[in-house]
């Protein structure tokens, strides 16, 4: 089952991630400055939203998998804490948003978009304590619907518009349709599942499991969304849009990780005591995901510049160089993102806060010396959106680095013991895509195809010859999707 559910997460992350890359290309091309502003506004509400998790999501994926929990109930208590946190989430919004409007940080179109994304998150909050009640139920085929629903409507929408220049206050609109729409048939949903509101019995166990993950969620919180509020600060939009254009360019690939974490921490906490199976699992998976994303990483990072361009017009040659620093986060993050399962599976919730703590110093430190102008404060660098983008992958590979301590220190586990393989197959790929880069340098769309059809060539037949890749492989992962094993 847990191959199964994790296919269907990723199959819908991935096709609402292309979806996302669809409408990405035309806000770029046709209202990148209302872009910039719109993906301002969600970060900044997006960031005090935050208070609407702090570790609450997590709760409810562990509890209601756990034999023994009435559904229903654990449902009924995760709407409730929704609901409160939903309520301090909209006046702290209100609060910071007429702050900053009164004292010129922004004007009224930005506080405008603001009481959008308020609206949008409200109902995205009803709408996600269904969202991860269907995946704790290992329902995840239905919540991978509502993904591909909430998606495609909004990025429809956001086309459509685009290509009639709306402002910026329009264009956030579309969020509040499409999670409306999806929010309705998460509602039907979770009624044929035979899920019904009751007592919210378990308030205090969802709140002993959440505690010590409430300040690891917010400072994680703070470093995704934090890099684009200072951007905003500190510059004119279209950065925020060139910044945001390799964020969600990168996101595309980072989906992977997000998907499993909904799927890997049922799946853990129902076998958490069966040691070896819980190694072979973890095993199995950082394998895939090192042959899945590393040729996506070497074609970003030697040809970021080239596919920004050619993806999204001449103008975004800034943001090729954001998406080639950005890359370098992708492995980092999923791996970051199972060690915090495990942590979570053993209720060491304290532990990974205390790796947050790295996670969001490091990159706030960051924020602060690299993304303001030259001379801010006498700290500033200039770098703007590739500062932003350093900040964030340095904080990455240390967070992970943390993680992967505390799992060993706690468990015994060890990474994958043949990785050197992989890094070694990695570092020898991406030389020769570098070589070949500079004796032909690439030139349009095919010209990418090409090179980057050139990098999965060598990266996986050289993982052939040193036999880290065989065909039994594929043949196995079948298996287990077929016959709907573990």
């Amino acid at each position: 089952m847990f191959v199964r559910n994790f296919t269907f997460k990723v199959s819908s992350q991935f096709l609402a991630a292309v979806m996302a890359f669809v409408s990405l290309l035309v806000m770029a091309r046709y209202v990148a400055e209302e872009y910039g502003i719109m993906m301002w506004g969600l970060a900044l509400v997006s960031l005090i939203n935050t208070v609407a998790d702090i570790g609450f999501n997590s709760a409810n994926l562990k509890f209601i998998a756990k034999k023994g929990y009435d559904q229903s109930a654990c449902f009924s208590t995760f709407i409730v804490i929704k609901l409160l946190l939903t309520l301090i989430m909209i006046a702290g919004t209100l609060v910071t948003a007429f702050l900053m409007l009164q004292g010129g940080s922004i004007n009224d179109e930005g506080f405008q978009v603001c009481l959008v994304f308020v609206v949008y998150q409200i109902i995205s909050n009803v709408q996600f304590a269904i969202y991860y009640t269907l995946d704790g139920m290992m329902l995840s085929g239905k919540s991978s619907i509502l993904t591909l629903v909430e998606c495609s409507i909004r990025n429809v929408i956001l086309i459509v518009m685009a290509l009639y220049y709306v402002d910026a206050v329009t264009l956030s609109t579309s969020y509040v349709i499409a999670t409306a729409v999806s929010g309705l048939l998460s509602i039907y949903m979770i009624y044929k599942v035979g899920i019904r509101l009751t007592k919210p019995i378990y308030l205090k166990e969802y709140a002993v499991f959440a505690a010590p993950l409430a300040v690891a969620l917010i400072l994680s919180s703070v470093v995704t969304n934090l890099d684009k509020v200072v951007i905003g600060l500190f510059y004119d939009p279209i950065e925020v849009s060139y910044y945001s254009t390799a964020v969600g360019m990168i996101a595309t690939f980072t989906a992977v990780g997000v998907s499993l974490n909904n799927v890997l921490l049922p799946h853990l906490s129902k076998n958490v005591t069966d040691r070896k199976a819980m190694e072979k699992t973890l095993w199995g998976l950082e394998r895939a995901l090192c042959f899945i994303l590393c040729p996506f990483i070497i074609f970003f990072m030697i040809l970021g510049e080239e596919v920004a361009i050619v993806l999204f017009g001449g103008g975004f040659g800034p943001s090729g160089q954001m998406m080639a620093v950005l890359s370098i986060q992708i492995i980092p993050f999923v791996f970051a993102g199972i060690m915090t399962q495990v942590l979570y599976a053993l209720n060491r919730g304290a532990a990974y806060m205390r790796a947050s703590i790295v996670l969001c110093v490091v990159a706030v430190v960051g924020f602060f010396i690299l993304i303001p102008p030259l001379g801010y404060m006498n700290v500033g660098m200039g770098y703007g959106g590739v500062g932003a983008a350093a900040s964030v992958v340095i904080a990455y590979v240390m967070f992970t680095i943390t993680l992967i301590y505390m799992v060993k220190k706690a468990t015994g586990y060890r990474l994958y013991p043949k990785i050197w393989k992989i890094a070694l197959v990695f570092i020898v790929t991406t030389v020769a895509i570098w070589g070949l880069d500079q004796i032909m340098p690439v030139h349009g769309f095919i010209g990418l195809a090409f090179e980057g059809f050139v990098c999965e060539v060598i990266f996986l037949s050289l993982l052939y010859l040193v036999k880290e890749l065989k065909k039994k492989d594929i043949g196995l992962i079948w298996k287990k999707f077929r016959d709907d094993e573990d």
